[in-house]
């Protein structure tokens, strides 16, 4: 059953990287202030991949833990086929149509398919530059499948403490290789793009979904005491971050991890509050946010193609091209997703049914 507050939280997710990835130039008086309205959303957009990355590491440990909570086994082979159901169907047309355009053009890099195409272009430049964070969502889903495989296979008490302490053990080390990069963090390179250095947002989203299930205690303590406090204390940063920046060293240090704690906090919140998201006023953005995977695949085409087409046409005003962008972006996201990711889903509903 699906969660109206957590759609909404998709919504601001992808909302937030759409702002991030419009980088059109105010070209007069008015454009230049409604720029001052757009920019601040450009600066923090970073977070919403962030936020996405907690909503999955969640929503996918809960999932396994659920799995074994009814079975007492964890089949690795169904969990891998079913994600894959779920994001390959959709990200191949996306890379055989982009190899496609690009062959015609002579533009092709066979360097930059590869990585698309086996899922590495987090670490080498692939062929959008928006991709990297499915890398490094797959390199989850293959982590978790190991992992869980193991406890089912060895009949590890996964309810324990001991368990989960393995992930937190895992965000240290992450963490620890974090700052080994001091000094060599760089707008050309690729360091805030890694595996190791950003899956800990997932892993963040499962220690979550282990507590949620099984240290209810703990998650009670959580709302009473810190919850709302935390939610307040994030106020200074994303102003900071909105109105001046942070530098990429910063975000690698700090913020990644402040916003992915940051992020579980805001999940706690929808999962505490439902009833309050199930109101009206969260239905239509909630309704987007159902369609986030297939909107933030296809937002960047959007902006290369689609507006990239209509500026050779017609000199699309800054209002213009944030509106022109923005909506078709929705659009062929929700198209896209109708016609191809909702279909793979049903046919994987009715294999494993």
């Amino acid at each position: 059953m699906r969660s109206q507050g957590i759609d909404f939280l998709r919504f601001i997710a992808v909302a937030l990287v759409l702002f991030r990835h419009f980088d059109t130039a105010p070209d007069t008086a008015a454009a230049t202030n409604l720029a001052t309205l757009v920019q601040p959303l450009q600066r923090i957009g970073w977070i919403g991949v962030d936020l996405f990355f907690v909503i999955s590491g969640f929503l996918i440990s809960r999932l396994v833990f659920n799995e074994l909570d009814e079975r007492r086994s964890f089949n690795a082979r169904r969990f891998l086929i079913r994600r894959g159901f779920k994001i390959y169907p959709s990200f191949y047309i996306l890379i055989g149509l982009t190899f496609v355009l690009f062959f015609l053009k002579h533009k092709l890099d066979t360097g930059q398919l590869f990585a698309e195409l086996f899922y590495y272009q987090n670490y080498v430049q692939g062929l959008w530059p928006h991709t990297w964070s499915l890398a490094i969502e797959e390199h989850f889903y293959f982590l978790i499948a190991f992992v869980f495989y193991i406890v089912g296979k060895k009949k590890i008490n996964y309810r324990s403490d001991s368990f989960i302490f393995i992930f937190f053990v895992l965000i240290l080390l992450i963490n620890y290789i974090k700052f080994s990069y001091r000094g060599v963090i760089t707008d050309s390179n690729r360091v805030p793009y890694y595996t190791h250095t950003r899956i800990d947002g997932l892993l963040w989203g499962c220690i979550l979904a282990y507590l949620t299930l099984y240290k209810t205690r703990v998650i009670r303590f959580w709302e009473k005491w810190i919850m709302l406090p935390f939610a307040a204390a994030a106020i200074p940063f994303i102003y900071a971050q909105a109105n001046k920046g942070i530098s990429d060293v910063s975000q690698l240090y700090f913020g990644f991890t402040f916003f992915s704690l940051y992020s579980c906090n805001l999940l706690l919140i929808v999962l505490k509050y439902e009833s309050v998201f199930k109101w009206k006023l969260f239905a239509a953005p909630a309704s987007v946010g159902v369609f986030s995977y297939s909107i933030y695949l296809w937002h960047m085409p959007c902006k290369f193609w689609i507006m990239g087409a209509i500026n050779k046409l017609v000199n699309l005003s800054y209002l213009q091209s944030l509106l022109v962008y923005i909506f078709s972006a929705i659009l062929v996201g929700v198209v896209l997703s109708k016609l191809i990711e909702i279909p793979f889903l049903k046919i994987r509903n009715r294999i494993f049914s």
